[in-house]
């Protein structure tokens, strides 16, 4: 067999009602500098003319393929019907809100064909606006709550120049087409904020490496970090989303571990809610009890997911979090790395 020096990588793009960015994004993403991609946007019925523009302007592109969901479906069914349509021997996730570098794709791809041990790899990922400064290189979680720090946020760009092993967010990634089949995609259940840190950790359950590499740079806009925290607590259907995280603990945590971990999730939670309660904003505690409901309707789901999951399991709960999880309890975790963090970015971003 003859062997293939740059194998094909397919680059899904979800959209949904975004015609004012989804062309600056595509522009960007077929000047990659890769000769061997292919583009496939999913639009979930967008009801702005975003699926018409795409239409109009890459129908005949032999490069872009462009899919539309039968029906408004979210984030991680949109992102699994796209990886449903490639043919990519790697899938790489980029949003509509990003641009890339030219050169973006050749060492993501160059270090998984290197490494036969690695299920995904993560690109540095910069803020599109002060293009100085890093958003994230991949991720690394609190085992007590699910909580994220990004890894290098606010830093200048050329602080973090060595790779490392961390999880995965669902931007500048690239994944290996094989370890996407073997465990099942994105969760369509949990459908926003979590969905992508669940993949990362269930590729890691099932053996596989994940590691950023620093000389590959994406660009991604997000806003002002106060806003986004913000529009966070301003619904009820964001914190529904939010407090959706036991599925995530049922679901891939060892039995002991679900046992550990998830009555302090509960309780962090339940702090957290009752605080915003005190302050006039009883959205949370709203989303809490909406997802308290709809966990139970779906727990006989989240038990066979658990099922599948546990069964694909070549690494312990302790091994990952020895390499991915940061270290301390609840309180020395949020106080020494998830809130400076946050400090951090609102300092440079907001």
């Amino acid at each position: 067999m003859v062997k293939t020096t740059n194998p094909l990588v397919s680059v899904v793009i979800p959209c949904f009602n975004s015609k004012d960015i989804v062309l600056p994004c595509l522009k960007s993403v077929l000047a990659t500098r890769y000769p061997n991609i292919e583009i496939v946007v999913v639009d979930d019925q967008s009801i702005d003319g975003t699926y018409e523009l795409l239409v109009d302007k890459y129908e005949k592109n032999k490069k872009v393929t462009l899919v539309r969901n039968d029906k408004n479906s979210g984030p991680s069914y949109t992102r699994n019907h796209g990886i449903m349509n490639s043919k990519g021997r790697y899938i790489a996730f980029i949003e509509t809100d990003m641009r890339v570098d030219r050169t973006w794709l050749d060492p993501l791809v160059q270090r998984m064909e290197k490494d036969k041990s690695l299920g995904a790899v993560q690109s540095k990922v910069l803020d599109y606006i002060k293009k100085d400064y890093i958003q994230a290189v991949g991720v690394r979680y609190d085992p007590h709550t699910f909580w994220v720090m990004s890894i290098g946020a606010g830093q200048h760009k050329d602080t973090i120049k060595e790779s490392q092993e961390v999880s995965i967010g669902a931007v500048g990634s690239l994944v290996r087409k094989s370890v996407l089949d073997e465990i099942g995609g994105f969760d369509e259940k949990l459908v926003h904020n979590i969905d992508d840190i669940d993949l990362g950790w269930r590729i890691w359950i099932a053996g596989w490496k994940i590691v950023t590499v620093p000389q590959s740079v994406t660009y991604h806009w997000t806003g002002k970090p106060s806003k986004v925290r913000e529009k966070l607590t301003s619904s009820v259907k964001s914190e529904f989303y939010f407090h959706k995280t036991p599925r995530v603990f049922i679901k891939n945590y060892e039995a002991k571990n679900v046992v550990k971990y998830l009555p302090v999730l509960l309780a962090v939670y339940l702090i957290r809610d009752l605080k915003c309660v005190a302050s006039g904003n009883i959205n949370p505690i709203k989303g809490l009890a909406k997802a308290v409901f709809w966990s139970i309707i779906n727990l006989a789901d989240t038990l066979r997911e658990r099922s599948r999951i546990q069964s694909l399991r070549k690494i312990s709960d302790s091994e990952i979090i020895d390499k991915v999880g940061l270290k301390g309890n609840v309180f020395e975790v949020y106080y020494r790395y998830i809130k400076p963090t946050y400090l951090k970015v609102l300092k440079v971003f907001n």
